[in-house]
């Protein structure tokens, strides 16, 4: 706003369910006779064909994108005709996505000992799904505190088990044993099926958003859950099927929105500055 750039205040599920109108607020600040590309940091655009069928190749060059679970939303988007180029898993990140993994187990320390709860209390058993980038990082920070209540799903077993002694569980396990479970898949890490089998008051934490993680809006549009109440950062939510409560902090946003400083380690200048040659990568190719 300092600089003088227009902002759009577009939510996520407006830009899904009222494309038409998102193409035309692209229309009013994009002069038609120039090209524009999408940078991007979670693929938001991603939610819709509608954008990339609207404007052509030769005008949307393409989008550059900065996350893996970004990445991934393009690539199911399948979109031939508009390159994408990501930096979501490139090794600049490793260092920037362990700092912010570590950010992630302070933050729901910090909320469970808002609620008078101790995370590594030995009445709790933590259950992560997901065990790549910020799930290693996760896995590792907890088990350092020497917790042993640590389950965790991947859908290739030895990564976890053989590699790194971590302690496997299938899903049905982990959801039916676990009362505090981290998502860290960047995508839909919880079925239908996985909520039937929750125990009352399990708390669960996502590294992304409720969106991608949980797809909570089509959890609730579909009657899996229903919104009961929220008390500051905690929002309950009722399991249709079983009547059982869960709990989701933050509304099923990250624990990291709660660090107005974001993550402060300085690797994070690495993956920004691939994020920017990106940019440059799609400007350059449009003009050769």
């Amino acid at each position: 706003k300092q600089l003088g750039f227009p902002i759009i205040g577009w939510q996520k599920q407006s830009m899904i369910k009222k494309p038409d109108l998102l193409i035309e607020t692209i229309k009013r600040i994009i002069d038609p006779n120039r090209p524009f590309i999408i940078v991007d940091h979670g693929g938001y655009f991603g939610y819709t064909h509608e954008v990339f069928n609207h404007f052509p190749s030769d005008q949307l060059l393409g989008i550059a994108e900065y996350a893996a679970n970004g990445e991934d939303r393009y690539q199911r988007l399948d979109i031939p005709n508009h390159p994408i180029i990501s930096v979501g898993r490139s090794s600049l990140k490793a260092s920037a996505d362990a700092a912010s993994a570590q950010l992630l187990v302070y933050g729901i320390f910090n909320y469970m000992t808002a609620l008078d709860r101790y995370l590594y209390d030995e009445n709790n058993t933590i259950g992560l799904i997901g065990y790549g980038t910020l799930g290693k990082t996760i896995a590792q920070t907890i088990s350092k505190t020497g917790f042993q209540y640590l389950l965790i799903n991947e859908i290739d077993a030895l990564t976890t088990t053989h590699y790194h002694g971590m302690r496997y569980a299938n899903k049905k396990e982990l959801c039916t044993r676990c009362n505090i479970i981290i998502c860290a898949t960047g995508y839909h890490a919880l079925t239908p099926e996985d909520f039937n089998r929750l125990q009352d008051g399990t708390i669960i934490f996502t590294v992304t958003s409720p969106d991608d993680e949980l797809a909570l809006h089509d959890l609730m549009d579909n009657g899996i859950l229903e919104f009961s109440k929220n008390d500051g950062d905690t929002y309950e939510y009722i399991v249709k099927t079983t009547g059982r409560r869960i709990y989701l902090p933050f509304n099923g946003e990250s624990p990291t929105v709660t660090f107005a400083s974001g993550v402060t380690d300085t690797h994070i200048h690495l993956p920004i500055a691939g994020h920017l040659l990106a940019t440059l990568t799609l400007i350059q190719d449009q003009n050769h």
